[in-house]
């Protein structure tokens, strides 16, 4: 039989090493070692991971990120997928309801690689299993349920629940049209008159 030195086992074994806070969530610092960071924090309570200011409510929250300094990106999601025609950096977000409930909806934001280095920003919806881009931002424009042609393109009707300004600023007054300068808009008084047939 052969005997093993307690002292030579111990040393010929690797041990992780560390100490921790309660709640703190454990990640590797070294290949031997376990520490904590207390911007990175389980609320065991609410079934929370929190990301920045563990102090802060996470009630009816799964994930609170806060940028605990004054970084200009908070989080980035970036995606290999460069393929123009094909949506990347996408962001979906659907319910737990499913077909058999009330909804049924997906809400997916992503970019759209047009090509020649473009691309656009969709908002899709989906009730049901039918997608429809709500919105699509694109070189300086925005686009209603179409792709955009001008700064502002609406595909469906609008309804305008206050002032609607010309190309001065201007909101008009009571009576007056809005008419056509050749370059902008601009709210003139109604014309006076008969209309006769000839």
């Amino acid at each position: 039989n052969k005997r093993i030195k307690l002292g030579d086992l111990a040393s010929s074994l690797s041990f992780v090493t560390g100490t921790g806070v309660a709640t703190r969530v454990a990640f590797w610092s070294a290949a031997d070692t376990i520490s904590s960071d207390a911007n990175l924090f389980w609320h065991n309570s609410d079934d929370c991971l929190a990301i920045g200011l563990p102090s802060q409510s996470t009630t009816n929250t799964s994930l609170s990120i806060k940028d605990p300094g004054d970084r200009p990106s908070i989080i980035k999601i970036d995606s290999n997928n460069n393929d123009a025609g094909d949506i990347t950096a996408q962001i979906m977000l659907f319910d737990a309801v499913g077909q058999a409930g009330i909804k049924n909806e997906i809400r997916q934001v992503g970019f759209d690689d047009t090509g020649a280095g473009g691309s656009q920003l969709e908002f899709i919806q989906t009730t049901d299993g039918v997608s429809t881009t709500a919105m699509t931002l694109r070189q300086g424009g925005v686009g209603i349920n179409t792709l955009p042609t001008q700064k502002l393109d609406v595909n469906g009707n609008i309804r305008l629940r206050s002032g609607l300004y010309d190309g001065t600023n201007a909101v008009g007054t009571n009576g007056q049209v809005l008419s056509s300068t050749g370059t902008a808009t601009a709210w003139i008084n109604a014309g006076t008159g008969t209309i006769s047939t000839i």
